[in-house]
């Protein structure tokens, strides 16, 4: 096991969703890995009497190819399965490689598993694919644009793979959309940024802030990598 250089540790006897993770992962076929478990327990942290998650924002940042993608479909599938009536969406690093996975390995592996009996309805038409769940709860695509989101009311928000944003134009689409509602959450996932990733880096700064504050709420933050003074020759 691969132990994170900094994460927000889980608050004890707070009610969470992890059974619920697992049984969606199940659902899946997928088998969910250590650090998957850990950023899902307290990812779906909440408050037991009024239902409202502890944290507002989980940014997750790990190496290629180590699961990224699975971990944000199984949270968007809790959040629409556990909310009736969820508007969800998930933006890329751009357009069409969101799209891209979608079409090639998202909605395949769905229409394979025990999970086909709750969607309602896929959507494939350009500009507006979608699926909707037995729920009400609806997962979106969007682009990475300074408009989109714009006249959306938001649950739940996918930011991923945020190393290629140079500016804060998909952030500042998003937040204002889930402005009005209490319990919603955006999940922001990617893997290493460079000098010029700024939305990446400036995060980066404030998760570690956050994790060494041993702060509980507003912001939770998991990133594995590789120690400051590893030498890469």
């Amino acid at each position: 096991m691969c132990l994170p250089s900094y994460s927000t540790q889980p608050t004890p006897g707070r009610a969470n969703r992890i059974e619920l993770v697992k049984r969606i992962a199940a659902a899946l076929d997928l088998e969910l890995m250590p650090w998957q478990v850990q950023v899902a327990t307290v990812a779906t942290e909440y408050d037991a009497k009024t239902g409202v998650p502890y944290y507002r924002e989980i940014f997750v940042t790990t190496p290629r190819q180590a699961g990224k993608t699975t971990l944000i479909l199984i949270l968007l599938i809790v959040r629409c399965l556990s909310h009736e009536n969820q508007q969800c969406v998930w933006t890329g690093q751009d357009g069409q490689s969101i799209k891209r996975k979608w079409f090639n390995e998202i909605v395949p592996l769905l229409e394979r598993t025990k999970l086909v009996p709750l969607i309602k309805m896929v959507r494939r038409a350009n500009g507006s694919e979608s699926l909707t769940w037995e729920t009400g709860s609806r997962i979106e695509l969007l682009p990475t644009s300074e408009t989109a989101g714009h006249g959306m009311v938001l649950d739940f928000a996918v930011m991923d793979e945020i190393f290629s944003d140079q500016d804060n134009r998909r952030e500042a689409a998003l937040v204002p959309a889930m402005a009005t509602k209490q319990d919603a959450q955006i999940l922001t996932c990617s893997t290493a940024g460079t000098a010029s990733s700024l939305v990446y880096n400036r995060k980066v700064r404030l998760g570690r802030a956050a994790v060494a504050e041993e702060k509980d709420f507003g912001l939770a933050y998991f990133e594995w990598s590789a120690p400051a003074d590893w030498d890469q020759n």
